[in-house]
């Protein structure tokens, strides 16, 4: 068996502040963010759809922090990344209300940054 794997990026210091906020607020459809935690990523990182490779499950090895416990994402991160990658991969959505909600998110997200600006 096969699964899709994704690389994750971390933003550089070329990376504008706007360019990171539109990132997070999912302007761009071929990237889903992902913020720093502390059991989980170091830095806020992006996965890039568009670079998605299906790898043998045998060569997949589970992220681990702290020794056994596994890090994974949320039932909603989960959720809104399934959501995401299916709008980009097939141009369909899964959710028409998680649409509506994730359209309200990015129209916040960027009028708090634009606030920020003045």
């Amino acid at each position: 068996p096969y699964v899709w794997v994704a690389p994750a990026f971390t933003f550089k210091p070329r990376h504008e502040e706007e360019y990171r906020y539109r990132v997070a607020a999912m302007e761009y459809p071929h990237l889903f963010y992902l913020p720093a935690q502390a059991a989980g990523l170091t830095e806020p990182s992006v996965l890039r759809f568009e670079f998605i490779q299906p790898v043998a499950l045998v060569g997949v090895q589970p992220y681990f922090i702290h020794g056994t416990k596994q890090s994974v994402l949320s039932d909603a991160a989960w959720t809104i990344l399934l959501h995401q990658l299916v709008k980009f991969a097939a141009g369909k959505l899964l959710d028409e209300s998680l649409e509506e909600t994730l359209q309200a998110y990015r129209a916040l997200v960027l009028e708090e940054h634009r606030k920020g600006q003045t």
